[in-house]
């Protein structure tokens, strides 16, 4: 007699985090591998990027404004929110010895491998960012702290953390035929894990990253971001999840940061202003796809939200850029 096979475990069809990272449009970028013979400076200039660095090997420094120099070592990841200018260095407040700068404007879809400085002790050193095309459209994009610095089995998941890191690191220093892939994979792979990273450490904190893993709100965000087109109210998403219209709200906006209604309102514009960018569709097919009866309520909507027409942020799009 022939025995169906036990199912254990269905996957989600639908994950919310890609999803946002999706929309939010995140690009990765892989600046070099350095090996830096002390003395040794790298700065990196104030930048819309939020970077990162890998210690393959050795110790370095990291320094910024407004807080003490601090250590890191081999195995530890750093990453750096936007707007910060800081230094990595060999030893706190070093003033001499060569300098690489890194910054934004640096060739896009290039990466070096740099040998730095004069002297035997050496620090390897991965860098690279990331950055969000759109960067209007979601709280996870305000959630991670200036600074964010994780050391190797000082975290949940480590294995899973240091294993990226340790693929990422032999793709970067081999770079045989098909690296450039593999690393752009390994550094998405390496951002989401990072998140959820952070979120273990942060697991005492509201928002909306630890949002995802509460088994009454996390599917019903599940379900804003898989039909946003729906008629979605708060008693119906309540009872979707089974509980009463009051405790779900209440519920919601304290894990969430803000009220069923206007996440799900910013999860449809997000949605739209992705479809005015990535497709031809009509202002009214749009309309129609996130949930509004009329073009003319999704204008006022988006308008609302965005501060231009649905009419308005396409031209933008295809506006050319100033050649000044």
């Amino acid at each position: 007699m022939k025995r169906k096979p036990k199912l254990l475990r269905r996957f989600a069809g639908f994950d919310v985090m890609t999803n946002v990272l999706a929309s939010v449009g995140l690009r990765s970028k892989l600046f070099c591998r350095s090996e830096c013979e002390a003395p040794w400076t790298i700065v990196v200039r104030r930048s819309r990027l939020s970077h990162f660095h890998i210690v393959e090997r050795g110790s370095a420094w990291f320094e910024v404004r407004g807080r003490p120099p601090e250590a890191l070592g081999a195995g530890d990841l750093l990453l750096v929110a936007p707007g910060q200018e800081y230094r990595l260095v060999d030893q706190p407040g070093r003033k001499t010895g060569p300098v690489i700068e890194l910054s934004e404007a640096d060739t896009p879809g290039q990466h070096f491998h740099l040998r730095h400085g004069t002297g035997d002790a050496v620090t390897d050193l991965i860098c690279g960012s990331f950055s969000f095309e759109y960067d209007n459209g979601h709280p996870v994009l305000a959630l991670l702290p200036k600074v964010m610095h994780l050391r190797p089995g000082n975290v949940a998941d480590d294995a899973s953390l240091q294993s990226t890191i340790q693929d990422l690191v032999a793709e970067v220093s081999a770079m045989l035929p098909g690296a450039d892939m593999i690393v752009s994979r390994l550094m998405d792979v390496l951002f989401v894990r990072t998140l959820r990273a952070w979120v273990a450490e942060q697991s005492e904190r509201a928002n909306w990253l630890s949002a995802l893993a509460d088994r009454r709100i996390g599917p019903s965000l599940a379900l804003i971001h898989e039909r946003p087109a729906d008629a979605w109210t708060v008693e119906r998403l309540a009872k979707t999840v089974g509980l009463s219209r009051s405790i779900f709200t209440t519920r919601f906006t304290r894990v969430v940061g803000e009220s069923p209604f206007s996440y799900i309102t910013r999860i449809r514009m997000q949605r739209a202003a992705q479809m005015l960018r990535e497709s031809q569709m009509s202002h009214a097919a749009i309309a129609e796809a996130t949930g509004y009866e009329s073009e003319s309520s999704f204008n006022k909507a988006f308008k609302r939200h965005h501060g231009v027409t649905p009419g308005q942020f396409r031209r933008a799009l295809n506006r050319p850029a100033s050649s000044e």
